[in-house]
């Protein structure tokens, strides 16, 4: 059998990359986002305060974002506040959610979205146990942040606004 012939025309130069790297952000760049970042925390734990269930201070996650998971993103959660009833507890939650929002939107941080969720204890059938519970998720985008009017929005409105709204059914109106 004959050997087939292999072509003898090889490239003579590399292809050329044409994109350009982004550049890598300076040292003060990363200062100033950190310093954004905790002046942003320090914000939302003065403006959550205290929790009612003797937990101390309400803030109980903050995250500018999870790389891999959502970049550009604000992460915060907290642990929502005792009332006399389900009602109540929404109520308190749909405030919460205001302050948080209210304390981005004037942070001057940039994001691209804001991730919110509160805990609340709940009795866990299949373990016959009480466990803090994730009972409120909601998910903001900046043009949905950005379209607020922050003088005329109230507590009762915020819910309604959210991008993506999960709301345990125990909270449901």
């Amino acid at each position: 059998e004959e050997p087939t012939e292999e072509p003898t025309e090889q490239p003579t130069e590399a292809p050329r990359a044409t994109e350009t790297l982004p550049a890598l952000p300076t040292i003060e760049s990363i200062r100033d986002l950190a310093a954004a970042e905790l002046t942003l925390q320090n914000a939302l734990d003065q403006a959550l305060g205290e929790s009612n269930r003797g937990l101390g201070r309400k803030l109980d996650l903050f995250s500018p974002g999870l790389p891999g998971l959502i970049e550009n993103s604000i992460i915060i959660g907290w642990a929502a506040d005792e009332a006399a009833s389900p009602t109540l507890i929404r109520e308190t939650m749909a405030r919460d959610t205001l302050t948080v929002l209210q304390a981005v939107a004037d942070s001057g941080i940039d994001y691209d979205v804001v991730l919110i969720g509160a805990k609340y204890p709940m009795m866990i059938e299949q373990l016959n146990m009480v466990d803090e519970v994730e009972v409120l998720t909601l998910q903001y985008d900046r043009d949905t942040l950005a379209a607020i009017d922050w003088n005329t929005i109230t507590p009762s409105e915020i819910f309604q606004i959210a991008d993506l709204f999960i709301i345990h059914p125990d909270f449901e109106e």
